[in-house]
C-alpha cells in the first residue's frame, strides 16, 4: 500500500528539498520512494504548447521552467494552470486526474507529492490513499514577488496539515527531514 506524503507551502519554502531529503533517508532505511507533482503534467502541456510557437524545443522549455529563468515562466504557468484550465475551462480536477493516472502504476512504499497547493488537491490525496499532509516553511525567506499573491500560493494556507516543518536554514531542514522520514518508517513498520 502506498503511503502518500503531500507537501504544501509557499514557493521557495523547501518543499522539493524536504521531499528529496526524506526520500534519501527512507531509502537508507530500506524503503522504496517516488516523487511526483500536480504541476508535472502542467509543465509538459505548457512546454509542448510554447514549443509550437517559440524558439525552444519542449525539452528546453522544461529545463527553463526549473532553471535560472524559473521566475520568468512562473506567472505564465500559474495563469495556465489556474485561471485558464481550472477557471476559464472549468476543469477543477484536471491536474488531479493527471496525477491519479501517474499513481496507478506506482509501487513505491512512499510517494511524495511536492506541490499540494489547493484544497481540492489535499482532499484528493486524502480520499484515495493513506496520506500525511506536511506544511514546509522557511523562516529565513521573505519574498516581495507579486506572484506570491496568486491563488496557487495563497490557498495552501487553508490546507489542514498533519505536520508543520519550519526551518531557518537548509541544514536545519535536512535534519528535520531525516527525523520525519524516521517517523514515517517506524509508522509503516508498526
Amino acid at each position: 500500500m502506498i503511503n502518500l506524503i503531500g507537501i504544501t507551502g509557499k514557493k521557495r519554502s523547501g518543499k522539493n528539498y524536504f521531499a528529496t531529503a526524506c526520500m534519501n533517508e527512507l531509502v537508507r532505511l530500506g524503503h522504496t520512494t517516488h516523487q511526483d507533482a500536480f504541476a508535472n503534467e502542467l509543465k509538459l502541456e505548457a512546454a509542448n504548447m510554447l514549443a509550437n510557437f517559440g524558439p525552444l524545443t519542449m525539452s528546453q522549455y522544461l529545463i527553463e521552467f526549473e532553471g535560472p529563468n524559473k521566475s520568468v515562466y512562473r506567472p505564465f504557468l500559474q495563469w495556465y494552470g489556474t485561471e485558464f484550465k481550472r477557471e476559464q475551462m472549468g476543469l477543477q480536477n484536471y491536474w488531479l486526474i493527471a496525477l491519479r493516472d501517474n499513481l496507478v502504476s506506482c509501487v513505491a512504499d512512499f510517494v511524495f507529492i511536492t506541490d499540494a497547493r489547493f484544497l481540492n488537491e489535499a482532499a484528493f490525496l486524502r480520499k484515495r490513499y493513506p496520506t500525511t499532509i506536511v506544511r514546509v516553511s522557511r523562516l529565513d525567506y521573505m519574498s516581495k514577488d507579486p506572484a506570491d499573491y496568486h491563488l496557487s500560493e495563497t490557498e495552501s494556507i487553508r490546507i489542514d496539515a498533519d505536520a508543520e516543518i519550519e526551518a531557518k536554514s537548509t541544514p536545519e531542514l535536512t535534519v528535520k527531514a531525516a527525523l520525519f522520514a524516521g517517523q514515517l518508517s517506524e509508522a509503516a513498520q508498526a
